[in-house]
């Protein structure tokens, strides 16, 4: 994968995340009920998101450390 596609893609995916947790969309996830793990929902919300773009961090880590080596 070449340089642009590859940023172009975790541009695209930290944008998502961060969209999940900001108003228009995390209004959708404003309720306490249902309770996942023992968190109200909103709080799972975002905690997924959060471990979400923890995971697009390691990843982008990985793949630059894979683009370097080349």
């Amino acid at each position: 994968m070449n340089s642009k596609v590859r940023n172009a893609f975790f541009v695209t995916y930290f944008l998502v995340c961060l969209l999940a947790n900001i108003w228009p969309v995390a209004q959708f996830a404003n309720k306490i009920q249902p309770m996942i793990f023992g968190l109200p929902f909103f709080l799972f919300w975002v905690v997924l998101w959060s471990c979400l773009a923890f995971v697009g961090i390691v990843a982008l880590y990985i793949s630059d450390a894979k683009a370097g080596a080349k």
